[in-house]
């Protein structure tokens, strides 16, 4: 049993000396992403409800999507609905959890990516099958087969959008000597891939503009969550990291 402990804390405790300034300003961003997520869902889940607010853009995009099809953008769209699909990104994200543990030898991270990524898909569950909203109609759906389950939230934006945010926030708060243009990039990168993932749907007609929306706000708190349990974890004072208090130091 106490090999076993000490295995489990060999992969999982991990530090990050920081200031009482810097500690406070991670769980305040943390807060931040949670409050305006959950503000945000809310207007869209008030939206969609009551058919009103950013409800009124459901109707005009899905048509506007559907005018811009053209053989040039299938083959774009029909990827990035595959890639972020639940085939292939839950396959990508054992195989990206498995190796990062095997190749790293820690496991707090790749956890916290994967645990992210399961909370999404278990809170997508749970809202679908709560509003019930239905899905635009079936005979504008093209690139895959028509589906027949509830429209509210999506899941692919859902699972795309955490994947990007979540894994921009282990690698980047991780580096050694962060520079600016690496977080404005990576935070470009991350939202340029948002936003092919929630086009990708609205174009193939699997979803309304809400949908995706209301997605991209769960992230949000998703990731706010996320950096609050992990800023609590790994963070240290300076002075105890200095003594040699608690666990190694995983970079």
């Amino acid at each position: 049993m106490a090999d076993a402990r000490a295995v489990l804390r060999r992969y999982f405790d991990e530090q990050r000396p920081m200031s009482d300034g810097a500690r406070a300003s991670l769980m305040r961003t943390a807060a931040i992403l949670t409050v305006v997520g959950l503000a945000g869902f809310a207007f869209i889940l008030w939206s969609v409800v009551n058919n009103a607010g950013a409800a009124v853009l459901d109707e005009p995009l899905r048509q506007w999507f559907v005018e811009l099809r053209a053989p040039g953008l299938d083959g774009a769209m029909w990827l990035f609905s595959l890639v972020t699909g639940p085939v292939f990104l839950p396959i990508l994200m054992a195989v990206l959890t498995a190796g990062w543990i095997w190749m790293g030898k820690h496991a707090w991270r790749p956890t916290m990516l994967a645990g992210g990524m399961l909370l999404g898909v278990l809170i997508a569950i749970i809202i679908r099958d709560t509003v019930d909203k239905p899905r635009p109609s079936q005979s504008l759906m093209v690139l895959f087969h028509p589906d027949h389950t509830y429209s509210f939230i999506s899941g692919h934006t859902l699972g795309a959008t955490n994947f990007a945010l979540l894994g921009f926030y282990v690698l980047y708060s991780r580096h050694k000597n962060p520079k600016p243009w690496m977080f404005w990039g990576g935070l470009a990168l991350a939202v340029l891939w948002i936003l092919a993932s929630a086009s990708s749907r609205l174009y193939t007609g699997f979803h309304w503009f809400t949908d995706v929306t209301g997605s991209i706000y769960v992230a949000l708190v998703i990731l706010g969550l996320v950096i609050a349990v992990d800023t609590r974890h790994t963070a240290v004072p300076l002075n105890a990291a200095s003594e040699g208090e608690g666990a190694p130091v995983v970079s």
